[in-house]
This record gives structure tokens, sequence and C-alpha cells, in this order.
């Protein structure tokens, strides 16, 4: 914020804390006739809070703000350090002070003075924000070659300019298709999607057994391959799942280049599986000799503009557990793909609201992905859509085929929505890797 600016903000900020103090007070005094303190100043301070964070986003600070409220992340950090000051302060007061007049001043303006804190924090973030340019961002698509209807979805907005890239599966069911489609309009940039987790193997199942059942399908999933990680690196079983992995994983590589003809390998996974240690430590190995140009990190910021209804069904669908444990495997291989000079997004969105990628959702995702910084060593930040069409024909094949996992996924409708919701997303560029 400029100097010239804080008379004029601390007049507003006053103004506003007064406010916002006289509810505090008013709700308290209020409630204290008939309820315990402690109850009476959490009410009191909730409302106070709401008010503030209004005041404070539309009136304080709204030349930071640009008018708009303050992302939603500072109202729960607020709630949350004040909700224990509200419960852990009349408690002390009672102890030290009694009933006295003076404690329940305390009681209302220690809020007011953390809330000082955290509003000139937010108003600072809010300002950074609207400084920053417009990065563009890579409209991006998983899954092609996994069956017709996918391949429509993405050729067709690929066509329209909507699409700048896919990732291919070459166990997929239609993975020829796919690439009679991209051959005919190479604008699509193509990327490896690595599967080890379902579909029919690559590597012939002899050497690969551990990794298939009886009929060559892939049977590993997320959490098996992560609890591999784990084990002690002489441990034998480790080391012959590790090298099965690495058979299929060469194999997989190998056809990819034969279908494409591409040398440079972009790199990322089916259910994310790149990121699991055990995976990333094959694909570091083979770098070299494979020519693993670029490997996909899910390093995704929650968008400071989230409404609170989309926190909630973070809770509620538990896609706030599998947000937190890619972010953790994210920032894991970040630090050793940029060791090993291998390139890799600035940024990225598509696990928050993964398999729901459509409107407001995508549009939110969408305009949080522009104010993304990009560094030496990074490509441009990455949206992840997932869309199909004429779904109703998907569930019978991908079932046949052995993508136990992906069947449900990808017969739902949501598939169609986010085609629809990526087909009339304004793009602000065109953008590549």
């Amino acid at each position: 914020m400029r100097l010239g600016n804080v008379k004029q903000i601390t007049i507003r900020y006053g103004f506003v804390g007064i406010a916002a103090a006289s509810v505090h007070a008013l709700s308290l005094f209020l409630m204290a006739k008939a309820w315990p303190l402690w109850f009476a100043n959490l009410t009191g301070f909730a409302a106070a809070s709401f008010a503030s964070y209004l005041g404070h986003a539309l009136f304080t600070f709204r030349q930071e703000t640009k008018g708009k409220k303050f992302a939603i992340r500072w109202l729960i950090l607020q709630y949350t350090i004040n909700t224990a000051l509200c419960v852990t302060l009349p408690i002390l007061i009672v102890f030290f002070i009694g009933e006295h007049i003076a404690g329940k001043l305390v009681l209302i303006f220690t809020p007011t003075l953390v809330n000082a804190l955290i509003w000139f924090q937010a108003a600072k973030f809010s300002s950074n924000r609207q400084a920053l340019g417009k990065l563009s961002t890579v409209i991006h698509a998983d899954d092609f070659g996994l069956t017709e209807s996918i391949n429509n979805a993405i050729v067709s907005l690929s066509k329209e300019q909507k699409l700048h890239s896919a990732s291919i599966l070459v166990n997929g069911t239609s993975v020829k298709q796919a690439i009679s489609e991209w051959e005919k309009n190479k604008t699509i940039k193509l990327c490896l999607h690595l599967c080890l987790s379902e579909g029919m193997s690559i590597s012939n199942s002899s050497k690969v057994n551990l990794l298939v059942d009886k009929h060559g399908r892939l049977k590993l999933s997320f959490i098996n391959l992560l609890f591999l990680s784990f084990l002690s690196r002489n441990s034998t079983k480790k080391r012959l799942f590790k090298q099965q992995l690495k058979n299929e994983i060469i194999a997989q590589i190998k056809l990819y280049k034969e279908l494409t003809g591409l040398e440079s390998i972009y790199i990322d996974g089916h259910q994310h599986i790149h990121l699991i240690p055990i995976v990333l430590d094959i694909l570091i190995e083979l770098r070299d000799e494979y020519n693993i140009d670029w490997i996909r990190n899910t390093c995704e910021a929650i968008p400071p503009s989230l409404p609170i209804n989309y926190w909630i069904e973070f809770f509620l669908e538990n896609s706030i557990t599998k947000w937190a444990v890619l972010q953790l495997l994210s920032a894991i291989a970040v630090k050793r793909i940029k060791h090993y000079k291998i390139l890799t997004n600035c940024g990225f969105a598509g696990i928050l609201f993964t398999g729901k990628m459509a409107s407001p959702r995508l549009e939110i995702s969408y305009i949080d992905l522009q104010r993304n910084i990009k560094k030496g060593g990074m490509t441009p930040p990455i949206l992840l859509i997932h869309p199909s069409l004429n779904i109703s024909q998907d569930r019978q094949s991908l079932d046949s085929a052995g993508f136990k996992y992906s069947k449900d996924f990808h017969s739902s409708r949501w598939r169609e929505k986010e085609f629809d919701s990526i087909k009339n997303l304004k793009l602000i560029s065109p953008s590549t890797f």
C-alpha cells in the first residue's frame, strides 16, 4: 500500500472497527443476560467478524481489493484465531478479575486488535495479486486414447482452439483412433499418460507378473504403489516390484515413441501415479536414455476467491484428503525434478475440483492460475480437465478392458459438463508448454 493512503485507510479502518465493535458489544451485553459469558462473547464475535470482513474489503481497503470481498481463507483464519481467544479469554478474565466491566472491554477490543493484523495482511495480499499480470494457462485433457468418446471431445475442443494439450494412454481402448486423429492435426501437444494401475499391461505378462492379474490387467492401486515406496531400500520385495515397474514404464515409453514419432518425452500419470516416489525414482533414472524432458506436478493453491460452499463440499466429499496427499507428493517431487534439470509446470488446478471441473469451478481455477509467477525451469500453469461426449457407451467398454477405477468416473455426466464448460470458457490467449 502507498504511504499516501495511510491516513485515509486509518480513518476508514477506525470507522469499520467501531461499527464491528459496536455489533460485538451489543450482542455480548444482550446475550450475557441469558447465556454464559463465553457463549455470548462467541456469538457477538461471529457477528462482528462478518461485519468487519465485509466492511474492510468493500470500504476500508477498496483500492486494494478493487471493491471485491477478501478471499474466504482470510475469514476462516480470522474465525480460527479469534474463536480460540473468545473461548480462552473469558475463562482467564473471570479467574483474574471476576465479572468487572474492564474484563468485558478486553473481550471486545482484543479481537479488534487481532483483526487489524489480519486485515492489513489480507489487503496487502489482494493488492499484490491485483498487480500481477495475466499468465497464459495451458488447458490440458487427460485420458486421450482411453475411449472413442473421450477422443472425440478432445479433438473437437482442439479444433475450436479451446484445448492446448492432452495426455495419451497407450494402453487405452481407442489409442489407435486417438493417434489417427492427432496425425490429421498436430496442434495438440502430446504427453505420455503413464498407466500402472488398470488396463492391459504393455509388457509381456511374464515380465510383470507382480503387477498384473491372471488376465494380464494391471492391478496395483495408488495406495499399493505408495506403500511400496515406504519399504526399505534393501527390501527384496521392493527391488522386485521396482524392476517390474521399470519394465512396464519402458514398454509404455517405447510404444508412445513408436505411435507418435516423438523423441522428447513429456510425462504425467493416470491417477497421478507418476508422483509416487517409487515411480518418480524410475522416471528420473530413465530421463537421459529416453529423453524425459518434462514431468507434471500437481502443486495446486486453493483459490483465494473460493466461495464457502466449495469449502464445505471439499470436506463432505473428502476431496481435501486427496488434495493434501498430492500436495505433499508434489512438493517432494518438484525439488527432485528441478534438481535433475527436468522441466515442470509453475502452477496447476484440477485436484480440488477433480471430476467436476465445470462452471463456475472452472472459471475460478482459470482466473487464479493466470496470477502464477513463471520461474526459470518451469513451464506455464496447467488447468486439467477430463472431457467426454456420448458417455453412455463408455462404461461397458472400460469394464471389459480392465479399467475398473475409470469406468464410474468416465461414465459420469460431469464429463459432458466439463466439455461444455471448456467450450464456453473465454481464454485470454493461446498457450503451450
